[in-house]
């Protein structure tokens, strides 16, 4: 008897998916094999070393110092920060220069190329 997980496939599940599994299969080239690698060397050098960047200058405007580090740093939903004049002209809704963390800490000078970082079709910022 085997351990459950390791049971044979059946024959039956076999041929209903392979033609699917042969559909979808392109052959790998040596240059796509190796465009891969360097793709994928060059995110593990970015995530391994990404200590090492200088971080963005943003600015934190607290307006409390004197209460709990756990008050102070308590999440609230982030938002944007409202408009501008000059902004509200322009039509924009939000100021996303600036995010409001809780009611006492506000990070500005957010550049706009940072929302150009897109995770599962978001902004990552967001």
């Amino acid at each position: 008897m085997q351990p459950m997980g390791l049971q044979p496939i059946s024959n039956n599940w076999r041929e209903s998916k392979e033609d699917k599994m042969t559909d979808h299969t392109c052959p790998i080239t040596p240059a796509v094999w190796w465009s891969t690698r360097r793709a994928g060397r060059k995110l593990a050098e970015w995530h391994s070393n990404n200590e090492t960047v200088k971080p963005w200058p943003v600015v934190e405007h607290m307006d409390k110092f004197d209460f709990d580090p756990w008050e102070q740093f308590k999440v609230d939903p982030m938002r944007f920060q409202r408009p501008t004049a000059d902004q509200n002209k322009a039509g924009a809704k939000w100021d996303k220069t600036q995010i409001v963390y809780n009611s006492h800490l506000t990070i500005s000078h957010i550049p706009l190329e940072a929302y150009e970082y897109v995770v599962n079709g978001k902004p990552a910022i967001e």
